[in-house]
């Protein structure tokens, strides 16, 4: 093939141009759908016309393009992703820590109901010092378990929007790894997600 087809050049020009737009508006935190509508849609554009054109000229202009969208739109939209991921996971810590201190709250009010009286003004004091208050079962438990459903609702929340943006990345299996975390695995994920980013800063 000498020239290429008329339909080739203008799919060509068109994807160069959407290119840097896309790359624009992604880079300002914006458009995400598009952008990854428009990664789809110039990888169909590169599996069809890879095989068709042979001219050398074009087939490393191509080469370079595809190279560019994969170091640039790519890479950026994996960033983005781990970025949200990242924040699911800070909202999940949250709410772990949140039910780790009802857990105290409550096993606190069941050693002062245990603990012979002249241990009492010791563990109140301890109390105090940690808490910075009174103690107060009930008061504590009802300020405990209302932050802690706070937290739940805005990990879920935050799990929503996560699921709105990444649907087709977010599968049960996650869902369920995100559900059974607890501290020491949430930090092994996050440690993950740093290496993943620190591959992708890496010059390639």
């Amino acid at each position: 093939m000498d020239t290429p087809p008329d339909e080739f050049i203008e799919e060509y020009q068109q994807m160069r141009e959407r290119m840097d737009w896309v790359a624009a508006t992604l880079g300002r935190g914006q458009d995400l759908a598009q952008a990854k509508e428009f990664v789809a849609l110039i990888l169909d554009f590169f599996n069809k016309w890879e095989p068709v054109i042979t001219i050398p000229s074009i087939c490393e202009g191509m080469k370079n393009f595809r190279e560019r969208v994969e170091s640039k739109l790519v890479v950026t939209l994996e960033k983005i992703y781990l970025a949200h991921l990242n924040e699911v996971l800070n909202a999940r810590r949250e709410w772990i820590v949140g039910e780790l201190f009802l857990k105290a709250a409550i096993s606190f009010a069941g050693l002062m109901k245990e603990s012979p009286p002249e241990l009492r003004p010791q563990l109140e004091e301890i109390h105090r010092t940690h808490m910075g208050c009174e103690y107060d079962p009930e008061a504590d438990y009802r300020e405990t378990e209302a932050d802690t459903a706070a937290k739940e609702t805005a990990y879920r929340k935050a799990l929503a929007s996560f699921r709105v943006d990444w649907g087709e990345r977010v599968d049960a299996a996650m869902v369920a790894r995100l559900e059974n975390l607890d501290i020491e695995s949430l930090n092994a994920w996050q440690a993950e997600i740093n290496a993943q980013n620190l591959a992708l800063n890496s010059p390639r």
